[in-house]
């Protein structure tokens, strides 16, 4: 008999099922079906993986299929006491498996603060493929950039990003090649988005309308 639990894969940590039970792009959460007829006769399996690691290299290659120019930088701060940090940072290398269109930067090779903007700033779409986040404001500052985006439908990224009206979300490895391509393909599309990213962040998140908010509030105690 059919459930409603049925429909979903099972979790293997005791955390949330949008919280990866681990950092190995192998780990996956699972889902088993299995169905027969009343003689015995037949008998059914099936199964599903979700790969919820999968990110960014993944979505590169599969762009790469299709233009074979593309590049991908890779561009974050390490920060030197954080030992889970480095274990992503040597996955990652492992993961680009030597290809030299990959380059992997960060401020312990002298990519500092300059670096990272002329990066937002040049790049032809920038990505945050999150698994988890926070408000991410790395999303804010790259949008402001007035570039095109792609970001993970996940924690804060969508507090910062309309869906094909500033940017694009994605839930998947799939979704982000395909949201890349897109951008790539039509330059204009990138530009008409990025316009926008750049207006909404202009309009919410910089600091003139903190104060006006502030300003909002303290003239409405005064007047209370």
């Amino acid at each position: 008999m059919l459930g409603p639990l049925d429909e979903y894969p099972v979790h293997q940590v005791p955390q949330p099922i949008a919280w990866p039970g681990s950092s190995d792009r192998n780990f996956y959460d699972r889902s088993y079906f299995n169905a027969h007829d009343r003689t015995g006769d037949i008998f059914l399996i099936t199964g599903l993986g979700v790969y919820p690691n999968l990110g960014v290299i993944d979505a590169y290659r599969q762009v790469k299929e299709t233009m074979p120019d593309v590049q991908l930088a890779l561009v974050g701060s390490m920060a030197s006491d954080d030992p889970e940090g480095w274990d992503f940072f040597n996955s990652t290398i492992a993961h680009a498996d030597g290809d030299t269109d990959i380059h992997i930067l960060n401020n312990f090779n002298n990519v500092g603060a300059i670096e990272v903007n002329a990066f937002q700033s040049h790049a032809d779409v920038l990505i945050q493929k999150s698994t988890r986040e926070g408000f991410g404001l790395t999303v804010s500052e790259a949008i402001w950039k007035a570039r095109p985006f792609v970001g993970g439908n996940v924690g804060g990224i969508p507090l910062q990003i309309e869906d094909g009206v500033t940017g694009f979300l994605v839930s998947s490895v799939d979704e982000c090649a395909q949201r890349t391509i897109e951008f790539l393909r039509d330059p204009e599309l990138g530009r008409t988005l990025g316009r926008r990213g750049k207006e909404h962040v202009r309009q919410h998140f910089l600091t003139p309308r903190y104060l006006r908010d502030y300003l909002k509030i303290f003239n409405e105690l005064s007047e209370s």
